[in-house]
């Protein structure tokens, strides 16, 4: 199984370095969308202030909420890829045989997983360097925040893909999921500022990493004392194992209608 993820991990990389471009306009990209967060927390920082519940201001806030959502990013990743290897028509090659689903799942939660701590540190240095961020990390907690987190937003992502090979178009899925999560787990402005709505926060696995990414990253914490880091450990025991169960069974029902490797 090790060769075998190695060798998709290798796949994706040789692909994804042919497109250096895409991956600088990207990374522009949310650089420039946290530049627009800075001139946001200069002009309503009495507004925003009163709704974070850590002594921050709002781009330290939105700063470290980007970064975990950067993580889900990585999870559309997964159902990009996944996507594109239908399309390229490689698809029912790598999965005709049931010991290589895993390994292919593994291996793109592994690539979606560097990629994102890649970007994530690029935004750490310059945030640090120019002094916008005064973090009190606790970097083992992190980690192992971070890590659980991805595998849980992999495996939503995951579902989605497996809609994909069964319909042929599950775009709607995806981006109805990442614009919910964007809206109501916190990622842009604390829960708190959705009033009653706020309870649908909870739902999301997103809302619980933010959460506790904040008392990591700002307080020193550990994640064994968090109640949110339990939340996340939950959702992953759930949904990693169904993802991939529901994953295969898409390839295994696609394949006997004949339509694997159709778009």
């Amino acid at each position: 199984m090790l060769n075998k993820t190695k060798i998709f991990l290798a796949k994706n990389f040789l692909i994804d370095k042919h497109y250096k471009f895409s991956f600088m306009a990207q990374l522009f990209s949310l650089l420039l969308t946290l530049l627009i967060f800075f001139f946001i927390d200069s002009f309503f920082k009495s507004e925003v202030q009163k709704h974070i519940d850590l002594n921050i201001n709002y781009f330290s806030y939105i700063f470290v909420s980007f970064v975990i959502f950067n993580y889900s990013g990585g999870g559309n990743l997964i159902y990009q890829k996944i996507n594109f290897d239908i399309t390229s028509g490689v698809f029912e090659f790598i999965v005709n045989d049931k010991n290589t689903v895993i390994p292919y799942l593994i291996s793109l939660w592994i690539y979606s997983f560097l990629l994102s701590t890649l970007e994530s540190s690029v935004y750490f240095i310059i945030a640090y360097s120019l002094g916008l961020i005064k973090p009190n990390l606790n970097l083992i907690s992190f980690f192992a925040l971070i890590l659980i987190s991805s595998a849980v937003f992999s495996s939503v992502y995951i579902i989605t893909s497996s809609f994909a090979i069964l319909f042929k178009k599950g775009d709607i899925f995806s981006f109805i999921f990442s614009v919910f999560e964007s809206l109501f787990a916190g990622v842009y402005f604390p829960i708190s500022v959705l009033g009653d709505f706020s309870g649908l926060s909870e739902m999301i696995p997103l809302t619980h990493s933010i959460k506790a990414a904040q008392k990591i990253f700002y307080e020193n914490a550990y994640f064994w004392e968090l109640k949110e880091f339990y939340i996340i450990l939950f959702f992953s025991l759930i949904l990693c194992p169904l993802s991939i169960y529901i994953f295969k069974k898409s390839v295994y029902t696609a394949r006997k209608l004949g339509n694997l490797n159709k778009y």
